[in-house]
């Protein structure tokens, strides 16, 4: 018989005694409202008490008498300047504040028998128990991407466990990487099941069992202008954007290494540092600019492109090359060898001594447990990022050549990546929903969108918001359009709570919607220790 109205710009309000305002944690209640809850009451029924004892605790806010105006517009659209009694929601029961919180949300939340059958993903719970969540859609090709923040200790590895844990139970692939420490076999254990992480998780510690892929492993079949694109990509996971005379130049080393292998032979750190070394101080001198100019002209060849087509950047380094031809940019040539050289080493030295095994990413997963672990070293964090962004951009390309099976990766800590323009964690965000590849990162601030992290994993379709960090509890507001009231949500959300902005599934309409949404994370169901029955 008394209705919840949440406050939003431009709201209309009829005062006509059964509906009262919810605003983040206030709650604006009319007199009519008021009397109505005192007839309920069983040891309180003087309105004078009832408004002494909310002054005591000190929720109840009052500019004039025990009430607060507020200001409003009725259905009709007449300004309406109401007297309401203005009380703190914390004074209510937790599942009350909650259902208050979600007036909108009934639609989303699932009961036992509302829950899709097949390739559901539940993310939260309330509660009474029901889920909400999202129906995985292939053939939409929906942003399966998810964005995960919070502050440390409020559960944000957890969240990350069952999640994979649940890809893991569609039936995907699931590959995680991990340079905090945050998925040892310990803590997969406790925040999942021993009997779980022994059936279904492979572990791979790169300091200890080193690479466990082969890095540098390329499409061999495929022209060689895509065979260097790849391999070119690989290595700019690792060391970062190139310029444009540096990446020309690792364009021809590239190709020497590719065309000069035999159809056996593997590339390895040694081959491309060799030819880096081999190209001695007369490399752009016109007697062996043809070496030089011979690749790009392939790869424009290939490309069926013209000229005049060439865009500015191109262009100027045409102009670049003819100026070396005149005789000059002899030194600029060998500075830009020993750029790439003082770039490219420390990264191969750290990959030579971790080893690298000599098979393709399809073999390692058809040959290990569905959840594939791969740690670095906390100690051992930088080049461990290079190698984690490494990993990826093969990973993708594997993924690219056999999306048959649907293959989620979760990163923790991800501010430690590279996110530059050609960095595998944006071509992962922008072309992942073609091939089935989902990423699923986490940060413990969250990034505005106009930072390089925040530009990138803005465009997640799921974002999870944990207790959020003092430094960016302005900036989630923001994302979440939080007026400054709501925002006192933030300091009531205990360990596990979550907010969830995403497209979810809506049992009305039978499909995922745009939502807001708070609620606990949904466990995913644990194995007992004496559990000897059929393990999921």
């Amino acid at each position: 018989s008394i209705v919840p109205v949440l406050k939003r710009r431009s709201m209309s309000f009829d005062n006509d005694g059964s509906k009262f305002i919810i605003d983040g944690n206030r709650m604006y209640i009319p007199s009519e409202v008021i009397e109505a809850v005192l007839a309920q009451m069983t040891t309180t029924h003087s309105l004078d008490s009832l408004m002494r004892a909310l002054r005591q605790t000190r929720a109840l806010e009052a500019t004039d008498g025990n009430a607060h105006p507020i200001e409003v517009h009725n259905s009709v659209g007449e300004h309406q300047r109401l007297y309401l009694y203005d009380v703190s929601a914390e004074i209510l029961d937790a599942d009350v504040l909650y259902r208050l919180h979600n007036i909108a949300s009934e639609a989303f939340l699932l009961g036992e028998g509302e829950v899709p059958k097949t390739d559901f993903l539940a993310i939260l719970r309330d509660a009474e128990g029901r889920v909400a969540g999202k129906q995985i859609c292939y053939t939409d090709e929906e942003n399966g991407h998810s964005y995960v923040t919070g502050q440390s200790g409020w559960g944000k590895t957890y969240l990350l466990c069952q999640l994979l844990a649940k890809c893991f139970g569609l039936g995907h692939r699931v590959v995680v990487f991990d340079s905090s420490d945050s998925f040892t076999y310990e803590a997969l254990c406790r925040n999942l099941s021993r009997r779980f992480v022994d059936a279904n998780v492979t572990i791979h510690d790169l300091d200890r069992d080193g690479i466990p892929v082969d890095l540098f492993r390329i499409d061999r079949i495929a022209s060689l202008p895509t065979q260097k694109r790849q391999l070119l990509g690989i290595l700019q996971a690792g060391i970062g954007e190139l310029s444009a005379p540096q990446s020309n130049a690792l364009r021809t080393v590239l190709s020497k290494v590719i065309t000069e292998l035999d159809g056996n032979g593997r590339i390895t750190c040694d081959s491309i540092i060799n030819k880096l070394n081999g190209i001695d101080k007369e490399f752009f001198t016109p007697e062996t600019m043809k070496d030089y100019l011979e690749p790009l002209l392939d790869e424009l060849e290939a490309c069926d492109f013209e000229l005049s087509a060439l865009n500015e950047c191109d262009r100027h380094n045409c102009r670049t090359i003819l100026r070396r031809l005149n005789g000059g940019g002899k030194n600029e040539g060998e500075a830009t060898l020993n750029s790439l050289l003082n770039r490219v080493e420390p990264l191969f030295e750290d990959i030579e001594a971790c080893g690298m095994a000599d098979r393709s990413w399809g073999e390692l997963l058809g040959s290990s447990n569905n959840i594939v672990v791969i740690r670095t070293s906390s100690a051992y964090t930088e080049s461990g990022n290079q190698l984690i962004d490494m990993l990826l951009a093969t990973l993708y390309n594997c993924q690219h050549d056999n999306p048959q099976v649907a293959l989620d990766v979760f990163v923790d800590e991800l501010q430690n990546q590279n996110f530059s323009a050609t960095s595998p964690i944006r071509k992962v965000m922008k072309e992942g929903r073609k091939i089935h590849l989902s990423f699923f990162g986490a940060t413990q601030d969250f990034y505005p969108r106009n930072t390089e992290l925040g530009s990138v994993m803005g465009k997640a379709g799921t974002q999870i918001f944990l207790r959020p960090t003092p430094n960016s509890a302005n900036v989630v507001a923001a994302e979440l359009r939080f007026s400054k009231a709501e925002m006192e949500r933030f300091d009531s959300m205990m360990r596990g709570d979550i907010i969830v902005k995403a497209n979810l599934f809506n049992k009305e309409l039978g499909r995922n919607v745009p939502t807001t949404l708070s609620g606990h994370v949904d466990d995913y169901p644990k194995i007992p220790p004496n559990y000897y029955g059929n393990v999921l």
